[in-house]
Formats: C-alpha cells, sequence, structure tokens
C-alpha cells in the first residue's frame, strides 16, 4: 500500500477537480444571477493546482526516479495514469481558459497573487498541468517524452491557441513580468512544454506525432505578429539579435 499511495492519492485528488470544477462554473452562473452560494458548494475537494505542482516539485532537477515513477508507478497492483488524468482535466479547463482570456469574461473572479499579478484559477490549474508535462518530459526522459505525446496535449495546444491570438504586446512579454498577460503566461508555458518534447536527440516518434498533430498554422500566425512587433520597434530583439 505505501508504495501505491502517491500516485493513488494523485490521481484521486485530480478527479475530485473535475468535481471542482463542474461546482466552480455553477457556482459562478449562480453568482451572477445574484443567487447566494452556500460555502459547502464552493468548497475545494480536489486541490489540482497543489497536487500538479506537487508531482512538478517531485521531479525537479530531472529527477529522473520520480519521473518514471509518476508514469509507471512500481510494485504497484493496479495501474494509475496520472498522466492521463492530467491532461484530460487540461482538456476540461480549455471551456474556462477562453473564458479567461476574453475582456468579457465574468465566470471566475481573479485573485490577486503574492507577486501582485491577477490569474485566474484556470489559467492557473492548466499552467500547472503544463509545468507537470514539461517536468515529466525534461531531461531528456525520452519514455516520458513519447507518453506524454501520445496523450491528448497537443490537440489541446491546438485549440487553446486557436483563440488566443495575440492582440497586446503585453501578450510576449517574459514569463514572470508582472505585466504578462493570461495568453501570454499560456504561451509561455506550451512552449516549454513543445521544448521539452524535443529535448536532447529528438525520438523519430515524438517529432512525426507533433509534425501530424500540431497546427502550424497558429504558429505561423504568432510569428507573423512577434515580427512586425520588432519592425516597429514596440518589441526589442534579445541580446542576440534574435
Amino acid at each position: 500500500l505505501k508504495n501505491e499511495l502517491l500516485s493513488y492519492v494523485c490521481r484521486n485528488l485530480l478527479r475530485a477537480s473535475v468535481d471542482d470544477l463542474k461546482m466552480q462554473r455553477k457556482s459562478a452562473e449562480a453568482v451572477k444571477n445574484g443567487i447566494v452560494v452556500a460555502p459547502e458548494e464552493a468548497s475545494t475537494k480536489g486541490f489540482a493546482y497543489e497536487t500538479l505542482t506537487f508531482m512538478a516539485n517531485c521531479c525537479k532537477g530531472n529527477h529522473r526516479n520520480m519521473q518514471d515513477y509518476i508514469r509507471d508507478p512500481i510494485n504497484h497492483i493496479e495501474h494509475y495514469d496520472v498522466i492521463g488524468d492530467a491532461v484530460q482535466y487540461l482538456s476540461l479547463l480549455e471551456r474556462d481558459i477562453k473564458d479567461t482570456v476574453s475582456e468579457e469574461s465574468e465566470r471566475f473572479l481573479e485573485r490577486q497573487t503574492p507577486t501582485g499579478r491577477r490569474i485566474s484559477p484556470a489559467l492557473e490549474s492548466a499552467s500547472a498541468v503544463l509545468t507537470l508535462l514539461r517536468a515529466l518530459a525534461s531531461g531528456p526522459n525520452l519514455e516520458n517524452q513519447r507518453v506524454v505525446a501520445a496523450t491528448d496535449v497537443l490537440p489541446c495546444v491546438n485549440r487553446m491557441l486557436s483563440y488566443t491570438e495575440y492582440t497586446s504586446v503585453d501578450d510576449v512579454r517574459d514569463a514572470g513580468d508582472e505585466n504578462q498577460t493570461a495568453k501570454g503566461q499560456l504561451h509561455s508555458n506550451i512552449s516549454y512544454v513543445l521544448l521539452a518534447l524535443l529535448e536532447g536527440v529528438p525520438d523519430p516518434v515524438v517529432v512525426r506525432r507533433m509534425i501530424s498533430a500540431l497546427d502550424w498554422t497558429h504558429f505561423a500566425r504568432h510569428l507573423k505578429v512577434l515580427r512586425l512587433l520588432i519592425e516597429e520597434g514596440i518589441l526589442e530583439r534579445d541580446d542576440d539579435g534574435e
């Protein structure tokens, strides 16, 4: 039981987070209509952000044993597909991410972070999923690269990029910049995951999967906007002149 505890608990917390997400949507709609929501109805049971961040931290420094354990826990009676559950949760968040990056969105109230930045719960959880996938694939961990690439994360990336076109210079600010927008943070985390999948000597299976599954027209449009911003002097080149 001790050997199974980590993946079992993380899997259950992620699945409980799906119920949390549905309840948050219901509560947000009620508040929008002027209905008072009971505290117990708005409580969190899954702690998705904390669970995802914990797993990512376990893999810090390219900790190979933990990377492998999260993918395929050893000595388990039952197999727990934690990576699959994390990607499924990301897919379920897409609707709320779309609302987050829309100026008219009022579905979720943003909350103040310790750094002073404002971020929605949906974007925060999505970033945590992407950070976990990056941590699992980095190193590189070739088996994890193959497993992550084989999930639905690449179709998710396509859909997220389709409704997060650059519309402001703040969208392309560096990660960590207090003025970086929700779209900018999402794009940064997507880029890190894709780069992690190609780290080291890329597996041909992963490369073929990325070529076939990703919609490269989204990347082309983003690069076009970056070039225009640089040509107009709004965005500076980096120290390497790129």
